[in-house]
C-alpha cells in the first residue's frame, strides 16, 4: 500500500463489478495509487484462468508511450495466449491497429486485454490507436483499463450507449 494511503481503506464491491463486464466493450478501473487496482485484477484473472477463460495481461511502463515498443509489447502478451501472426515491432500504427483487429476477430474464444498502469500513458498516438480499437472493435478482445485517472478516450459515448462498466474506488478515512 502506498504510504500516502497508510490508514485509510479502499472502499467498493470489487470483484463484483468487475465481474460484471463480461458485455462490456471496456471495463474501466480508477483508484488511487496503493489501492489494490492490479491485485483485484490479478484476482479475476486467476478465476477467468481456472475456467480456461484466455487473459492477456500487459503492465505498462514509461516506455510504453513509445508507440513501438507500446505495440511489441501488447503484441507480446497477445501472443502469449495465441500464436498469432502479429509483428514484432512497428512505427506504422494504423497498420497494426488493423492487422490487431483482423486477427483478433478470427479467435476462436473470448479474450480478456488487461492494459494495467494505463495512466503512464501520455502519447496521444497510443491513446489515438486504443480509441480506435474502441470505436471498432472485433467481438475479441474484451479490453479492461487499470488507471490511477480516467483516461482520455470516449468514456462518454461509451458510458452513453451502455458499452461502459466502471468501477470507481475512492479512499475513505478508517475510524
Amino acid at each position: 500500500m502506498n504510504p500516502s494511503n497508510a490508514g485509510k481503506k479502499w472502499t467498493h464491491t470489487g470483484l463484483k463489478e468487475v465481474r460484471a463486464s463480461s458485455n462490456s466493450r471496456l471495463t474501466l478501473l480508477v483508484a488511487p495509487a496503493g489501492s489494490g487496482k492490479t491485485r483485484l485484477l490479478r484476482l479475476w484473472a486467476e478465476e477467468l484462468r481456472a475456467r480456461e477463460e484466455p487473459v492477456a495481461w500487459l503492465s505498462l511502463v514509461f516506455e510504453d508511450n513509445n508507440p513501438g515498443r507500446f505495440w511489441a509489447d501488447l503484441f507480446e502478451a497477445l501472443k502469449a495466449i495465441y500464436p498469432l501472426d502479429l509483428p514484432a515491432q512497428t512505427e506504422d500504427m494504423e497498420a497494426a491497429i488493423i492487422s490487431l483487429i483482423n486477427d483478433l476477430a478470427g479467435l476462436p474464444a473470448k479474450l480478456v486485454l488487461i492494459l494495467d498502469d494505463y495512466h503512464v500513458i501520455t502519447n496521444e498516438a497510443v491513446h489515438q490507436a486504443i480509441r480506435l480499437i474502441l470505436d471498432y472493435p472485433p467481438s475479441n478482445p474484451q479490453l479492461v483499463i487499470a488507471s490511477r485517472s480516467e483516461p482520455p478516450l470516449q468514456i462518454p459515448r461509451l458510458r452513453a450507449r451502455r458499452q461502459l462498466n466502471e468501477v470507481r474506488c475512492e479512499i475513505e478515512e478508517e475510524l
